[in-house]
């Protein structure tokens, strides 16, 4: 039994130094992608984070406000600052590339959204279904657009991406949400 308790704890501190180990490798890359990611910012003109007690401070910043694109419609994150509640009537609100996320509502997820969406001036969207849906609740000419990120060309992304940390052939995916089937 001793022999088999020394052997285990040998085991036991050889894991926690391993875990150690990749702890830092993680935070270090953690770090320097926080530092990327301010720089970044800094360099786009970022104005900074706003909550729901602060949005308001802009209205005397800018004169119009933009809302998109990925899923900013998403009704299972229903987030009025993402349909711009918070700017007057006075104020022009334009929707860029919204997507909804899904191409059929249930009435409750309509009764939140559509009153919304007809206090913006413009609106565009990534999905045609999307597009379709919306027309049925407004007057307003809605165009299919790309997505922001394709609107740049390849040497543009160039000129702000960086060295990639991953050497071997990999997929990569990206999915919202807990859909199972997935």
């Amino acid at each position: 039994i001793i022999q088999n308790t020394g052997k285990y704890l040998k085991e036991q501190t050889k894991k926690k130094k391993y875990i150690k180990s990749k702890q830092f490798e993680i935070e270090k890359k953690l770090h320097t992608r926080r530092y990327k990611f301010d720089k970044f910012m800094k360099r786009v003109g970022y104005s900074g984070p706003y909550t729901n007690g602060t949005i308001k401070k802009t209205l005397s910043i800018y004169s119009g406000f933009i809302a998109g694109s990925d899923q900013v419609w998403n009704p299972k994150w229903r987030r009025s600052v993402y349909y711009l509640d918070f700017v007057p009537k006075e104020i022009p609100k334009i929707a860029y590339a919204a997507s909804i996320g899904k191409n059929i509502l249930t009435q409750e997820e309509k009764n939140y959204i559509f009153p919304r969406i007809k206090n913006f001036q413009y609106i565009s969207v990534r999905e045609k279904e999307n597009q379709k849906l919306l027309k049925l609740q407004t007057d307003k000419n809605i165009k299919v657009v790309v997505d922001p990120t394709l609107l740049l060309k390849q040497e543009d992304w160039d000129e702000i991406a960086t060295e990639s940390d991953v050497k071997d052939p990999y997929i990569f995916v990206y999915l919202l949400g807990n859909n199972k089937e997935h």
